[in-house]
């Protein structure tokens, strides 16, 4: 299923099919720790007031993010040239106000902002990444994480430059917070899935900042990081 889904994003010229790519593979991860989760446990250990939490903050974030993104999406289609497109070649030649380029920036990162994790919106991923099982932890930082710095790429680097220019100095200094207060915070957590999880927390702040360096180099940097850290 994640072949399915992967495969569109990547070969898309389309704005809405990356959109409903990258939620498509929010689902899955979704229904494994809410539903799926809690059956495979079930005979295991009960189903805690802490985990149907952590699992309806997992949701809540990621539907407001995916909110973001849409109206992202329809805001950048709607407004290019005479006729609404979601063409990739048409939005890239595309000019935008500059406020108006800021705002579809920050809309695109809040929502990704939410996937990647970026701080302060990573809350979801320790807990839910500690309460769910083994084979989701996997999915989540395998391949889940990875969907926010791939979208800071192909939507907010290469459609929204000038903006994305502007934002980078303060990329750079989240990355570089994150990346300490994650590796600061993952020791002290006796669940070993929570340490995982602020580990991978802080491995995303070298993607943030290469991704924020408009670099070639950081740029590169940044891919390597996302692939290596995928099979680690």
């Amino acid at each position: 299923m994640v072949y399915y889904i992967y495969m569109p994003i990547g070969t898309t010229s389309n704005d809405l099919c990356i959109l409903l790519g990258i939620d498509g593979i929010s689902i899955g991860p979704i229904l494994l720790t809410g539903f799926i989760t809690t059956l495979a446990t079930l005979a295991a250990r009960p189903v805690t007031r802490d985990s149907r939490l952590f699992h309806f903050l997992m949701l809540a974030m990621y539907s407001g993010g995916s909110i973001f993104l849409l109206m992202g999406v329809l805001g950048m289609g709607l407004y290019a040239s005479n006729e609404p497109t979601l063409n990739f070649e048409t939005l890239a030649n595309q000019s935008y106000p500059v406020a108006l380029e800021i705002i579809f920036y920050f809309g695109f990162l809040i929502a990704y902002a939410v996937k990647s994790p970026i701080i302060p919106l990573h809350t979801w991923l320790p807990d839910t990444h500690g309460e769910a099982h083994y084979s989701t932890c996997m999915l989540l930082a395998g391949i889940l994480l990875k969907m926010g710095a791939y979208g800071l790429v192909r939507i907010n680097m290469e459609l929204l430059l000038h903006a994305h220019s502007l934002f980078s100095p303060w990329l750079i200094i989240v990355g570089t917070g994150q990346i300490i207060y994650a590796a600061l915070t993952s020791p002290g957590q006796r669940n070993l899935k929570k340490r995982i999880a602020y580990s991978s927390v802080s491995h995303m702040g070298f993607t943030i900042i290469g991704i924020a360096s408009v670099t070639d180099m950081g740029l590169n940097g940044a891919i390597l990081q996302i692939i290596s850290h995928g099979f680690i």
